[in-house]
Formats: C-alpha cells, sequence, structure tokens
C-alpha cells in the first residue's frame, strides 16, 4: 500500500512539473533576459543605470575663504569662476556668512559632456540651445548648506566649446525631474547672462544647483516632427540609452524607451535638421555603440519617422572618445 502511494505521489509531482515547463514557454520571451527585457520602471540595478554610472562625470570638491567688505574670486577645479562680496551669502537663519566655503561643482561646456550625465536642451518638451550647463552647492565649514542673498546675485564664469550666442538667458533645473533633464526659465531680473568674447560666458544669479545658458529655438508647430529608433531584440530601455544630438546647433534630446512600441522615440523635432542618432547599450558586461546620421523629415507613413540602427560591440574608452566628438 505504501508503494502505491509513493507511485501516485511521484506521477502527480510529474504531471505538476510538466505544466509548469509548458506555462513557462507560454508567457517568457524567448528574446528575453534579464538585461534584454523592456520595463515600464527602470531601476538602479539594472544595465541602463549602471551604463550611466560608467559615463558619468567627475564633480568636483573645493574650498575657499569668505572675508567680510572683501570680493573673493575664486577658480574651481571643475572651471567655473566664482566673483562674490562678503554679504552675498546666507545661512538657513537668514545670516550673512564668513569663512570657510565648500563647494561641490561639475561643469558641462560641451555637448558631449550632457550626454555623460544624462542631460538634455529642452524645456517641458520645447528644443533649447545651449552655452553650457553646471551644478554647484555652496556649503558652510560645518557642513550646513547655504544660499545667495536674493539681491546679492553673484557672477559665474567659463568657457563653453562653442562660441558664445547673443541672447541667452538662465535657466534652472527642475527638480521634480531626473537631474538636467528639463530646465525652467528664470524670469527674474537678478538672474541674466553677460555674453564675453569667443566661447565665454557670465551667468550672474542668485539661483544654485543646476543653471543653464540656454535660448529656445522656436521652431513653428507644423514644422515639427518625431523621430523613432528601431533596435535588434536585446536593446530595450533596461540596457541602453538613445539620444539626437544636432550638428548645426548645440542642443541635445533624449530619446524615450517605450515599452509598448519597443522603440525609443522623441517629439517636437524640427524638421530639416541633420542630427546624429547614437546607441549606447550595456549588455552583460559588454559594450555596444551605434550612431547614424540623419536629416529630420515629416514621415511619409504614420507619425513616426522610423530610423534602424544595429550598434556593434566596443569598449568603453571608444565610447567615450565617441561622445567627445558630438
Amino acid at each position: 500500500m505504501k508503494m502505491k502511494h509513493v507511485l501516485i505521489l511521484i506521477f502527480m509531482i510529474s504531471i505538476l512539473s510538466s505544466c509548469q515547463k509548458n506555462l513557462d514557454i507560454i508567457v517568457t520571451d524567448p528574446n528575453a533576459g534579464p538585461d534584454t527585457s523592456w520595463c515600464t520602471t527602470i531601476t538602479e540595478t539594472m544595465q541602463v543605470s549602471r551604463l550611466r554610472e560608467d559615463l558619468r562625470m567627475e564633480v568636483f570638491a573645493d574650498s575657499f575663504q569668505l572675508n567680510a567688505g572683501a570680493m573673493t574670486n575664486f577658480q574651481s577645479a571643475s572651471g567655473l569662476s566664482l566673483s562674490l562680496m562678503g554679504g552675498d551669502l546666507i545661512t538657513p537663519n537668514n545670516q550673512p556668512y564668513f569663512g570657510l566655503v565648500k563647494m561641490k561643482s561639475i561643469l558641462l561646456n560641451s555637448i558631449g559632456d550632457m550626454v555623460r550625465m544624462g542631460a538634455q536642451t529642452t524645456s517641458y518638451g520645447e528644443l533649447l540651445e545651449t552655452g553650457g550647463a553646471f551644478d554647484f552647492n555652496l556649503l558652510s565649514s560645518n557642513n550646513e548648506p547655504l544660499a545667495i542673498k536674493y539681491d546679492r546675485p553673484i557672477s559665474i564664469k567659463y568657457q563653453f566649446a562653442q562660441p558664445s550666442i547673443q541672447g541667452m538667458q538662465v535657466f534652472k533645473g527642475d527638480m521634480m525631474a531626473p537631474p538636467a533633464s528639463n530646465w525652467i526659465l528664470v524670469q527674474d531680473s537678478f538672474n541674466f547672462i553677460l555674453p564675453g568674447l569667443g566661447n565665454n560666458y557670465e551667468v550672474i544669479t542668485n539661483q544654485m544647483r543646476w543653471i543653464n545658458c540656454d535660448q529656445f529655438v522656436n521652431t513653428p508647430s507644423n514644422q515639427l516632427t518625431k523621430l523613432a529608433v528601431v533596435l535588434p531584440s536585446n536593446y530595450t530601455n533596461a540596457n541602453t540609452i538613445v539620444f539626437t544630438s544636432f550638428d548645426n546647433r548645440s542642443s541635445v534630446v533624449g530619446m524615450r524607451g517605450n515599452p509598448v512600441d519597443r522603440e525609443f522615440q522623441s517629439e517636437n523635432i524640427p524638421v530639416n535638421e541633420p542630427v546624429t542618432i547614437s546607441v549606447i547599450s550595456k549588455q552583460g558586461g559588454n559594450y555596444f555603440l551605434g550612431h547614424l546620421s540623419i536629416t529630420t523629415t515629416f514621415p511619409a507613413v504614420g507619425n513616426f519617422q522610423h530610423i534602424a540602427i544595429t550598434p556593434v560591440i566596443t569598449n568603453l574608452n571608444n565610447i567615450n572618445n565617441y561622445i567627445s566628438t558630438l
């Protein structure tokens, strides 16, 4: 009797195991893997997040002395030059601060730098042309956060990779969005740009954290198109970054991975613009790069101008060298 029970149990386990195998075949995408599935939410453990960390630029730490009644000119390791008077900085209690000032900063002075930091030149979907962006934060000697006194803006100078453009305005980073992914125009008389000679800019501002020197491209709505990049099935939003850089202007737009359409898309792109579509991916510890130069057009069929790209295996050094050419 016991042997009969054992045989019945083995038979039932065999049936259940067979059902599970069939179920796995039904629900699993044969092209999917741990790094190659489309996702609705990107997490820090995914390959694309690790890829962004691989590309991310260094944040520099400096310090300088701020004395009462004296002008301080400071050159940071990131490339930002600050000019401020004693009394321009205040504590959280709204008291003037003097003494040692700690500074953390990063300067994005090229489109390649924008790409490395996952930044783009858009304001609520409208295209911007940039003259450079930077992030800086000032702290007291006790690591207490400092602020710039509202009516005493400071001067920040730097150089950009392209000649300076007249008419630039101050934009601040949208703190409700991923860093440097959306920019808000600062409509305040204490914030403005003094264009310099050559590649130089001077920003007068009472803002801290992310700041971008920009102007709107101002393309009529009937001259805008949409782009969609189609990649081999193992390239997904969980392991791949795609962006559009403009050949004739300092602008770059990140392309959003659409898990439903399984393609990377961007909107509000001016037509008749020469652009370069770049694809960077990390899969199983390997790096891949693909890029294609096109001229934007209205799509002949559908809502999107579709571009097919097949990246090739490479290494991180080659990717960084490529990004530097943008």
